[in-house]
């Protein structure tokens, strides 16, 4: 499973000649992101339960964005 995630992130930086900004999180890298409950890799349905989402460099809790936009 791991391969997967690797194979939509850092194989493609990495391919393109971007790896040292894209494909991985480490500080100083760019990178938008959601974060979910639990582990998707042992629970493929956590994917669908996101908790954080991370957008140009901004970090968003989810029930904070539904209390503010509605559902």
């Amino acid at each position: 499973m791991h391969l997967a995630l690797a194979t939509a992130t850092r194989i493609p930086a990495t391919v393109f000649g971007v790896d040292e900004s894209l494909g991985t999180l480490h500080v100083g890298k760019l990178a938008d992101f959601a974060a979910v409950a639990g582990n998707p890799f042992e629970d493929f349905n956590g994917l669908i339960k996101i908790t954080t989402v991370a957008v140009g460099g901004e970090v968003f809790e989810v029930p904070k964005l539904i209390d503010a936009y509605g559902s």
